[in-house]
């Protein structure tokens, strides 16, 4: 059985034949994020105002997907994800 290690460095290889290189995506994710962070309130220039809390966490993968699909990798599961990542969001949010 190949080690985690192992299974990673292949899975890491499949997803970047599939979605190509991850620099231009998670740099979109990553402004993505500054802003959904600061509309909410959870930091601003000057830094930290308050703690990430889980909804941010699924905003987060939303994020992320809408990212790839902005680079034209519109593979089926993205759609798909983004909404079961705001199910998430609206379960988080009324536990919140």
């Amino acid at each position: 059985m190949p080690l985690p290690s192992e299974r990673a460095t292949q899975v890491v290889k499949e997803r970047g034949a599939t979605y190509g290189d991850p620099t231009p995506i998670y740099q979109d994710w990553a402004d993505y994020m500054t802003i959904w962070l600061r509309i909410n309130g959870v930091t601003d220039p000057e830094g930290l105002i308050r703690d990430v809390v889980p909804s941010d966490g699924a905003i987060s993968n939303i994020f992320l997907k809408l990212a790839r699909m902005k680079h034209g990798i519109h593979h089926p599961d993205n759609t798909t994800d983004i909404c079961g990542y705001t199910n998430v969001f609206e379960i988080i949010e009324e536990a919140e």
